[in-house]
């Protein structure tokens, strides 16, 4: 289809494995969770894994359309990264979602899971700006994203001066 560079193969065998590795996991904590009665911290942890699984083969999916978008010997198909975009910003709500339902859970978790859904949002901006120009469902900037404004503007000119000399073909 199309020629990974080595180290990309690598970080996509890495994501891979990460899939994989969470999924013993879940089946491993699913077995514990069948002995003992379930509590908060057990449920919160069962949430965290799946939340990691999806995490994972999301990121797999965004490297691997975005490897196929950036070739230009490949038709380019926005609609693929649209829908890597909504996926993000699926994963980025759910994030949200599970660190206001459980009422005990520690700072450091909270903090975790806050970090996740701000990488999920800037990336769904990094996308937003890829894509000028195609239909997005997301016309916003979420409030989040708002202190680190003055990073995304230094990161815009440096995403458009990329664009402009790949399009050049200077990359």
């Amino acid at each position: 289809m199309f020629d990974l560079q080595p180290e990309q193969a690598d970080i996509l065998d890495t994501f891979e494995d990460s899939i994989r590795r969470y999924a013993q996991g879940d089946e491993e904590l699913n077995g514990f969770m069948a002995l003992m009665d379930i509590s908060n911290q057990r449920l919160f942890a069962k949430w965290f894994y799946l939340l990691r699984v999806e995490f994972f083969k999301t990121m797999k999916s965004f490297l691997e359309k975005l490897n196929q978008y950036m070739n230009p010997r490949i038709k380019r198909k926005k609609k693929d990264m649209v829908d890597i975009q909504e996926m993000l910003l699926r994963a980025a709500l759910i994030h949200d979602f599970v660190a206001h339902s459980f009422f005990d859970v520690d700072k450091k978790s909270l903090e975790i899971l806050e970090s996740y859904r701000i990488c999920c949002l800037i990336l769904v901006y990094a996308i937003k700006s890829l894509l000028v120009g195609v239909e997005s469902n997301q016309e916003h900037i979420d409030p989040s994203l708002i202190p680190l404004i003055p990073m995304i503007r230094y990161v815009n000119a440096d995403l458009n001066n990329f664009t402009n000399s790949w399009k050049a073909g200077e990359i």
